[in-house]
């Protein structure tokens, strides 16, 4: 090229230059690879991910194996929050250089395989293109390396956001080894005799577990009994798992069918029923027949049926022999309901006949009576062991402990027959239904409190057995209901083997103790897996590495480039060997895209290598025409200016945003600092987790996508930036600058090094918005917290006081005092919960909620309620040795024995008694042992000298007694130690802070009542009247009464010894009068509540307030570190974003879009930059090419007023330079000048 003057200039020649550069042209380079999608790069990528999907997996494993993969604790959260999205953000850097080196080497490719159109060609650009718009490009263009690294990237964006919940907070039970348990009750066959010696405990049980809302006993449950283990060597707050075998009788029913449906009445018979076919007199099943069966079942008799006129229902719980066996093997308990009715009347009455009960004018015999409606089940006992695994409180002897069915056998232990169990069973049922009027439990609740009655269209009887059976399922009072599926079958089998279980436990169980291994579990809260996320993550690594492996199959097999195209200079070197693309593309530097495209179309173009160089060749596409009818004029002094998305109001916007967001963080910190946290979280709800890892952390990659966005445009016109400068731009400020193809670290050093603001800034905040997903996935956690509201309790119940509480004993009420006592020994002896209502000396009001929340809503609440609860108190006189003048003797042939004890007079006081002396003998005294009982001695006017046989109740004040309390020890013949304490008993109130568990108003055992001592006052008018001592229902003991017997035996005993030892004494009263308050509080419970609405006497307030507290609540918090992390960024972000958008506005930079080939070239076409580029110059992007060409030169974009000054015609918008070396050495005025 020749450089022309003016006409006062000579022509210089500018080929020395040229020949200058030749000389250090470099050799030719053995080709361009892109590094990243290199064959070994990409099996790296694959490896990596087959590594990450093979450690997930890893961990899984490890996660389901130790429920968790980790404790919870405060310097491990960050590293199971932050983790795993810091990797996959390491690994998605990396392989968006794969996705951006496919982008930029599609079109080079494209054009060295075959001649392609513009569109697929040199206008071909995926790098400025949003990724979906970009990969549907690339599916059209058939371009699956492209294709396969955008989708890369898409997975690995997506696996960023959900890696945000991979990790989550769960409190699970973990094991802590292997611990030695102390297991006792296991059964023991060598006493089956002594079954019989249960008696009615497990009938008292079960009527205490319906009735009295007592609790199954350790040991039992509705379906089996269990040895109790226990253990010390645990950690606090942990529990204990024991694999135990317990023992469960159960009965195998079959259907059976009656053999009649008829009864009929014979005419001579008169009262005796009998069958009209004897041989149909069977019930039969599949396996067992049962002759007889009218009798064994009882049928309605005829006065049943007949005097009232309607049917008669009748539920059976019988005992029968199958036909053709005999022994135990052959019994059966037969099930039955049954429903009898009148038929035909045709018979009248004998004169002489009469009917006890029938009405008047009766005066038919009926025909018969016709079996209306019938289910009979016949069941086979039987008894087998039954695996269980155990879960147990630590610190208590298997305090509620948690039962799991592992494993039902057939067998049972040896020596020992189902029907040994079903024989006791039967027979204790046998004897309360022959005699119920010396039955031992006829006057247990359930005489009170029968579920199928008669009714005015039904006689009804029901044994008690399916009556027990029906309450425990929770069957409803229609008899009918018998008759539906199963319900007979299941009230009588739920029967069965709930008492069965407490026979088995209160007669077979051996005192035994033997050593066993259990297992210590805790209960922590423990990092684990999310399957979901870990499913979803494992399918997108699969298909990355799907892709990854389809690109190392399809990678770059052409022969390739014989350097980099894509820098500026090499851009320059090619087009200065493109003589037909620049005459296309002549003097179209300042048009759109639009108007290039249509010049470019009409030809196909492709890549050569020529000794002229490597060049983009062109030629005629002869299956498209050429249409420039619609090229657009584009006036060529017009500056046209290329708005890169997002544009400078965009993004203030942004700045908007992000400054909103950290206002927004910061209050909601705030709140969930304030309140506990931002809610509740429920424990099944996975999609809430979802929400608060998910949603934050696409938010983040949103604000991510923007400023790469903004990062991606700074970068790009990085080279172009300092060409508008007045100075130019030095060729280390455009010919060597590109910030696009490196890592954003890369591009952090350059651009500082360069001193390349605008692109230093936008790429740490790039950085940064990495930073930000991996700082959102720690940023909301659930903790576990307490939850407190303050509600209004209504009280519904209060206690009375003497008056009330005598007369109720009169009559029939008079059996709720043995059943308080029987309450008690449950509680003393079986060590049963308390029932509801009462806790150790304690009764407590009945309680309901009054709000219009639900109790359900409430449901593993608690709530703590200051409540007025009633206690026994006791004045004691205590006397020991001498002063009781203890005296044995002999009484037909007994041994009994005298003491002169104390008693108060009627006119003492009951809290300041006078105490007065009285001899009393009434005691059986035993051989040689220690010794206790305890009796009543009502206040009399009149005394005989007899305290406990002073019955004449014309002598009795029945608002007064003493309780005495007698224990001792007898040795060598004679009284070793004796002492006895005489009390008076009152009543007292005491406002009680209670726990409540709800919604049941169970009290916590965990956290007993507390009685504020500061309250307790008289309760009105309260004086104990009633002798419960001498029913001794408590049951004797070893020579003990019940009492005394439940005080050494029970649930807080008090060793034998104490009795025997003087120096005992305070050990033994203290004992004495918390037991004693324990019994009263029972009798408290059954008697002495009424209504408030009643309640003349004691008052109750109209609300109580309770305050409920909802542990192990799931609060969803914000993390503070981390929202102090985010801030910082955040605010980072948005200090960096808003100076580099001042420092560079990227919306007036150039004309177009330079991220395609055509682009690049149409800014090139008309520059002086091409003629110093020759054909054998080399790699033009080596440094030492770049120092030889382009010495003391300065670059410029602008329009280029070439004829006035340097002799030419034409005008050029275009990237030019001035070599301001060759003007000063030829003292030429500035060419500058002359370019604008």
């Amino acid at each position: 090229m020749d450089f022309k003057g003016d006409k006062n200039h000579e022509t210089i020649s500018i080929s020395s230059v040229s020949t200058k550069v030749n000389s250090f042209a470099t050799p030719s380079t053995p080709g361009w690879r892109p590094t990243y999608i290199r064959r070994r790069v990409l099996i790296a990528f694959v490896i990596a991910f087959c590594g990450i999907i093979a450690t997930l997996e890893a961990l899984n494993h490890i996660s389901s194996a130790n429920q968790g993969l980790a404790s919870s604790t405060e310097s491990r959260h960050y590293l199971w929050t932050y983790g795993p999205t810091a990797i996959l953000t390491l690994i998605s850097a990396f392989w968006g250089r794969v996705e951006f080196q496919a982008k930029q080497s599609a079109p080079w490719q494209a054009m060295l395989q075959k001649p392609e159109r513009p569109e697929k060609s040199i206008l071909l650009d995926y790098i400025s293109e949003m990724q979906p718009f970009a990969m549907i490009r690339a599916i059209r263009n058939r371009h699956h390396i492209v294709t396969s690294g955008i989708s890369g990237s898409l997975l690995l964006r997506l696996l960023l956001i959900i890696s945000t919940s991979l990790f989550s907070l769960q409190e699970v039970e973990v094991n802590k080894g292997k611990i030695p348990i102390q297991i006792q009750g296991n059964v023991s066959t060598l006493s089956v005799s002594d079954l019989s010696t249960a008696s009615s405990q497990p009938f008292d049980a079960i009527n205490g577990i319906i009735f009295e809302n007592v609790s199954y006993e350790d040991g039992t449950t509705a379906n089996f009994s269990f040895p109790t283990f226990s253990t010390s060597n645990t950690l606090n707050e942990s529990a204990v798992l024991a694999n135990l075998t317990g023992l469960a009788p159960d009965l195998d029913c079959e259907p059976a069918t009656l053999g009649f449906n008829i009864w009929s009445i014979g005419r001579d018979d008169y009262i005796r029923q009998t069958l009209s076919n004897s041989q149909n007199d069977v019930l039969s099943s599949s396996s067992c027949k049962i002759q007889n069966i009218s009798t064994i079942l009882g049928f309605p008799s005829l006065g049943t049926v007949l005097a009232p006129r309607k049917p008669a229902f009748n539920g059976l719980f019988k005992v029968g022999q199958c036909e053709g066996s005999d022994g135990s093997d052959g019994k059966r308990i037969i099930l039955a309901a049954l429903q009898a009715e009148l038929s035909k009347k045709n018979t009248p009455v004998p004169a002489n006949f009469t009917l006890d009960g029938s009405p008047e004018g009766v005066t038919e015999w009926p025909k018969n009576i016709t079996v209306s409606h019938a289910v009979n089940f016949i069941c086979k006992p039987t008894l087998s062991f039954v695996k269980l695994l155990a879960k147990s409180n630590a610190t208590e002897t298997s305090s509620n402990t948690e039962i799991k069915t592992l494993e039902q056998e057939n067998t049972g232990p040896s020596g020992l027959e189902a029907w040994d169990i079903a024989s006791n069973i039967v027979a204790e049922s046998s004897y309360v239904a022959a005699d119920e009027s010396s039955a031992a439990w006829t006057e247990q609740p359930i005489s009170n409190s029968i579920l199928f009655q008669s009714t005015n269209e039904t006689q009804m009887t029901v044994d008690y057995e399916i009556q027990l059976g029906a309450m425990l399922i929770g069957a409803t009072s229609n008899y009918t209901d018998l008759f539906g599926k199963d319900v007979l079958l299941n009230a009588a089998s739920s029967f069965y083997r709930a008492i069965g279980s407490q026979l088995v436990h209160q007669g077979l169980n051996s005192q035994e103790k033997n050593m066993s291994t259990g297992f210590q579990i805790s209960n922590e809260n423990r990092v684990t897996m999310t399957q979901l996320t870990l499913r979803a993550m494992e399918v997108c690594l699969a298909l990355a590495v799907a892709f990854a492996i389809y690109m190392i199959i399809f990678a770059i097999r052409t022969e390739p480039p014989p350097y980099n195209p894509t820098s500026i200079s090499a851009a320059a070197a090619i087009m200065s060997s493109s003589k037909v693309l620049r005459k296309i593309l002549h003097g179209s530097s300042s048009k759109p895209l639009e108007a290039i495209s249509t010049l470019l179309e009409g030809k196909l173009y492709h890549t050569e290598s020529a000794p002229g160089g490597f060049s983009i060749a062109a030629k005629v596409d002869k299956h498209k025409s050429i249409d420039r009818h619609n090229e657009s004029e584009v006036d060529h002094k017009s500056k046209l200016h290329w708005s890169p998305f997002p544009t400078f109001i965009f993004r203030v916007i942004l700045f908007i945003v992000i400054a909103f967001l950290i206002a927004v963080l910061e209050i909601v910190l705030r709140v969930s600092e304030a309140n506990d946290g931002l809610g509740d979280i429920p424990s099944t709800s996975g999609a809430l987790h979802y929400t608060w890892t998910i949603i934050p952390a696409l938010t983040m990659v949103l604000i991510g996508v923007l400023f790469g966005s903004i990062d991606f445009n700074t970068r790009c016109l990085a080279p172009y930036i300092h060409l508008r400068d007045k100075a130019g731009a030095l060729p280390s400020q455009f010919m060597s600058v590109n910030f696009m193809d490196s890592l954003n670290t890369t591009n952090i050093v350059r651009s500082a090094s360069l001193k390349q603001f605008a692109v230093f800034v936008t790429t740490l905040c790039t950085l940064i918005t990495s930073v930000l997903t991996i700082i959102t996935s720690g940023l909301y956690t659930t903790m576990e917290v307490p939850g407190y509201v303050t509600l209004d309790f209504n009280q519904e119940s209060t206690f009375y006081g003497t008056e009330a509480y005598y007369i109720s004993l009169d009559g029939a009420n008079s059996s709720y005092q043995d059943n308080a006592l029987l309450t008690s020994e449950y509680i003393l002896r079986d060590d049963f919960d308390y029932p509801k209502w009462t806790y150790e000396d304690l009764a407590f009001p009945k309680m309901s909620l009054n709000s219009t929340i639900s109790l359900a809503d409430l449901t593993d609440t608690y709530a703590d309620i200051t409540v007025p609860a009633m206690r026994a108190t006791v004045t004691c006189k205590f006397q020991s040795g001498a002063d009781l003048n203890a005296t044995r003797y002999k009484y037909y042939g007994e041994e009994y024995a005298s003491f002169n004890i104390f008693f108060a007079p009627c006119n003492s006081s009951s809290t300041h008694p006078s105490w007065v002396r009285q001899q009393w003998s009434y005691m059986r005294l035993s051989s040689e042992s220690s010794f206790g009982f305890a009796a009543f001695n009502p206040c009399t006017v009149e005394n005989d000298g007899y305290l406990a046989n002073t019955k004449n109740t014309a002598t009795i004040n029945p608002l007064g007694g003493t309780v005495s309390y007698i224990w001792g020890s007898i040795s060598n013949g004679s009284f070793s130690h004796v002492a006895a304490l005489t009390c008076r008993e009152s009543a007292e109130m005491v406002d009680t802070k209670t726990r409540f568990t709800l919604p049941d108003f169970n009290i916590s055992t965990e956290i007993p009542p507390q009685p504020d001592e500061s309250t307790a006052r008289p309760a009105k008018g309260y004086t104990n009247s009633e002798d419960w001592t001498s029913s001794n229902a408590l049951g004797k003991v070893d020579g003990f009464d019940g009492f005394f017997g439940s005080l050494v035996y029970g649930k807080y005993a008090i060793s034998p010894k104490y009795l025997a030892n003087e120096v005992d004494n305070e050990k033994v009263i203290s004992a004495v009068k918390f037991q004693h308050r324990v019994v009263k509080a029972q009798m408290f419970n059954s008697f002495n509540r009424e209504s408030v609405a009643n309640s003349s006497s004691y008052p109750a307030p109209s609300t109580l307030r309770g305050k409920i507290t909802t542990p192990g609540r799931l609060r969803l918090f914000q993390d503070a570190v981390s929202t102090r992390v985010l801030e910082a960024l955040l605010g980072t972000l948005l200090i960096l974003g808003i100076l580099g958008s001042l420092s560079t506005n990227t919306d007036h930079v150039l004309p177009k879009n330079p991220c395609s080939i055509a682009a690049v070239a149409s800014l090139l076409a008309d520059s002086n930059i091409l003629h110093r580029y020759t054909p054998d110059i080399g790699d033009p992007n080596a440094k030492e090419v770049e120092e030889r060409l382009f010495t003391d030169c300065r670059f410029f974009l602008g329009w280029c007023y070439d004829g006035p000054l340097r002799g030419f015609n034409d005008d050029r918008f275009t990237i030019y330079l001035t070599d301001y070396g060759i003007e000063k050495k030829l003292q030429l005025p500035p060419s500058r000048e002359g370019w604008v």
